[in-house]
């Protein structure tokens, strides 16, 4: 009969032939309690520890090594508020309770753990919402992005990436406004709130701007992980270098200087093959291997889209198109079967915003055209923005900007040293002086 043991005691190890398995320390002696015979192993968690079996699956053993719940899983989490978020064979994640029983179908793109009681969880509109432990959604879907419940409170984000506290009927009571705060006397980095209170305390070396609910940190080790909303360590700090959350994925260089893929579980999702990465646009990331070859992956790390040799400058996907620069030096436009869909006749050009993209002619002169290469707008501005918010900045010949709307007309006139692009109704521009100021979509100063 096989002893049960105190879980606080059990820590996981890799021993004979890569296999893991659990010891305890007794009078400062190692002991082995539970064999070797796991690819993988976890810390326990309300009673049970996640394990791979040689098949690649997931399931928990108990703290005498027994098997309670078969590995049969893609993939599964550590147990809490009595729940484990599980992958079906479908692709999309669901949760099991401590007898196995599945309890919440898996149909959420997204794995979360419970807190509180509640789940955040993503829908098939990439939207988020929170689910009850019975699987009842009880704040629907439709955040662009969201963090677990803390006493009582969740932060969530709208499409303008407006962030709101809500309480757990989904009722919002605030808004939040964070901006960086560094600490002069340790030089280190955290956050403060709109009311100058400290919310995260300073205490990394450098720290990120808040993407899909988590920030990139680095720690004292000098490498990369991330934190969430409340300035809890969600990733550890174990990379050599991250990038911001698109998607649901950041890529992530290892100490082998390859680069790969996590999701916001901090598990690794594409493998760390790359020579180089970027973020993810519209399902698509551009990788390059260590031949210097360029390609486009899907999320499953698969290359959908292997880059031609006489393309270079190659851009992320925006609106079903990715801008390309071709061996003579003109830019045109690729759709997502890597077929050329706007020809390359173009010296420059931004990627697609709103349904036009800012194209630049032989004169230098910029103006705009439609996803089939259509002229919407003249070329005839010495420079100029994207669309944004239905309205364009652009340069006239006599060095002053203005702003456009999608037919052309000058709806702001051009009377400003610099102006850049709209956002929440205002835009910021700059006089002869160089003192700035905010405009409304009238022109006048705010």
């Amino acid at each position: 009969m096989i002893e049960k043991q105190n879980e606080q005691e059990l820590k996981p190890y890799r021993g004979y032939r890569g296999k893991c398995g659990y010891y305890r320390m007794v009078d400062n002696t190692f002991c082995e309690v539970i064999p070797c015979r796991w690819q993988e192993a976890d810390e326990f968690h309300e009673g049970l520890a996640l394990v791979r079996d040689e098949n690649g699956k997931y399931g928990f053993i108990n703290s005498s090594g027994l098997v309670v719940i078969p590995c049969t899983w893609k993939w599964a989490s550590y147990f809490n508020n009595g729940r484990s978020c599980v992958e079906g064979e479908n692709g999309k994640f669901g949760y099991i309770d401590n007898l196995g029983y599945l309890v919440i179908p898996c149909k959420w793109a997204e794995p979360c753990l419970f807190f509180e009681d509640m789940a955040m969880v993503k829908d098939d509109n990439d939207k988020y919402g929170y689910i009850d432990k019975m699987g009842n959604i009880i704040i629907p879907c439709k955040w662009q992005g969201a963090v677990r419940f803390v006493n009582g409170y969740a932060h969530v984000y709208d499409e303008k990436a407006s962030e709101f506290v809500i309480d757990k009927t989904g009722r919002i009571i605030s808004e939040v406004k964070l901006h960086l705060y560094y600490c002069p006397e340790t030089g280190l980095y955290g956050y403060k709130n709109q009311f100058d209170k400290i919310v995260i305390p300073p205490k990394w070396d450098l720290i990120g701007q808040f993407s899909e609910g988590l920030a990139l940190v680095r720690g004292k080790n000098n490498k990369y992980g991330f934190i969430d909303r409340y300035g809890y360590l969600m990733i550890q700090c174990e990379w050599e270098a991250v990038s911001d959350f698109y998607e649901g994925f950041a890529y992530v260089k290892d100490e082998n200087g390859k680069y790969g893929y996590i999701d916001k579980m901090g598990n690794i999702v594409i493998p760390c093959i790359w020579a180089n990465a970027s973020e993810f646009s519209e399902g698509l990331a551009l990788v390059r291997n260590d031949k210097d070859e360029l390609a486009y992956i899907n999320k499953k790390g698969a290359v959908v889209i292997p880059c031609k040799s006489t393309w270079e400058d190659i851009g992320d996907f925006c609106e079903g198109v990715a801008r390309v620069r071709d061996k003579n030096g003109r830019y045109g436009f690729i759709n997502k079967s890597g077929d050329v869909e706007i020809p390359f006749v173009w010296k420059d050009c931004w990627r697609f915003s709103e349904g036009l993209a800012a194209v630049k002619d032989e004169k230098d002169e910029w103006g705009f055209i439609d996803i089939a290469g259509n002229i919407i707008i003249a070329c005839k501005w010495k420079d100029i923005w994207p669309f944004s918010e239905g309205l364009a900045a652009v340069e006239n010949e006599n060095w002053k900007w203005g702003f456009i709307d999608k037919t052309g007309r000058c709806v702001i006139p051009c009377e400003w040293m610099r102006a850049y692009p709209f956002s929440d109704g205002f835009a910021g521009v700059e006089n002869k002086d160089g003192e700035g100021f905010r405009i409304d979509k009238t022109g006048n100063i705010v």
